[in-house]
């Protein structure tokens, strides 16, 4: 497979450059998606039929703040790549997210449910998969929710830093998916893009949690005090989330591609992917 990959500085983009040893991997500052003519240059003169587009501005609070920035990159972005591709025949995985559901509870979505975007951040993603339908004739959309893994900022180490600390925390209870391992979704992604299957996927960990069950089970996991959990209903932040957004795996499922289920994806990263004791921040997602 010759690929190439958009934000590959990011948590999933550079996840997937280290399982495509030979792909064509491009952060912010080698390809900026918002530059049509830029676009159309870095992916021309390479020789590739597969693009995992996964550049985004994905902090959802920032969306909130900078809505133009955010359509820009996350809705233009996706059209440019898009276009680019369909002109060339490349054949397109987008990445997309469970924001796009506006989280009443029930049953785990499937694809063909109906979005319903609450946020700025949901809206330009929901914007940037019409874009690849549209453009790309050639096309995955993947929806994923509640990304970890190695070397980068996530929810996981930001609940580690407060239970190495030994320091209580708010987490809320009314937020309900999937966390998702970007070493088990990054080999996922590359075997869809393989089978060249059109049309929209949902890709997450089995299973689904709130928030503060997900806090507690990393505590636990990793030997630490499960009880500095401290839940809450709310805290305030400028972007709506939505309550309930579980995706269910049946279409690619239905290819043979499954991720493990939660739990047992976030034992192996405490044990093989546990982040350094530095510190980091809370993601906003």
């Amino acid at each position: 497979m010759k690929a190439l990959i958009t934000g590959a500085g990011g948590l999933l983009g550079s996840e997937l450059a280290s399982v495509l040893p030979g792909a064509v991997a491009l952060n912010h500052s080698a390809l900026d998606v918002t530059d049509e003519d830029q676009v159309w240059r870095r992916l021309s003169d390479r020789r590739v039929d597969v693009v995992f587009h996964c550049a985004a501005m994905s902090d959802v609070d920032g969306c909130e703040r900078e809505p133009v920035r955010a359509r820009r990159v996350n809705a233009l972005g996706a059209r440019n790549i898009a276009s680019v591709c369909g002109s060339l025949h490349i054949f397109m995985v987008a990445i997309s997210t469970d924001y796009v559901f506006d989280g009443r509870p029930g049953q785990p979505l499937l694809e063909d449910a109906s979005p319903k975007p609450l946020s700025v951040y949901a809206r330009t993603k929901l914007e940037g998969e019409a874009c690849v339908e549209q453009f790309a004739p050639g096309h995955a959309i993947v929806r994923t929710s509640w990304l970890y893994g190695r070397g980068r900022k996530s929810f996981v180490s930001w609940v580690m830093d407060h239970g190495r600390a030994n320091r209580p925390f708010d987490v809320v209870t009314t937020q309900d998916s999937s966390p998702t391992y970007v070493r088990d979704l990054a080999p996922a992604l590359v075997r869809l893009a393989s089978t060249r299957s059109n049309g929209i996927f949902h890709l997450v960990s089995e299973g689904h949690a709130t928030r503060d069950e997900w806090a507690r089970a990393v505590l636990e996991s990793a030997d630490l005090d499960p009880g500095l959990v401290r839940p809450v209903e709310s805290y305030p932040a400028p972007a709506r989330r939505p309550r309930y957004s579980a995706l269910t795996n049946r279409r690619a499922a239905q290819l043979g591609i499954r991720l493990p289920y939660w739990r047992e994806a976030l034992n192996r990263y405490l044990t093989v992917d546990v982040p350094s004791e530095d510190g980091s921040a809370a993601v906003s997602a």
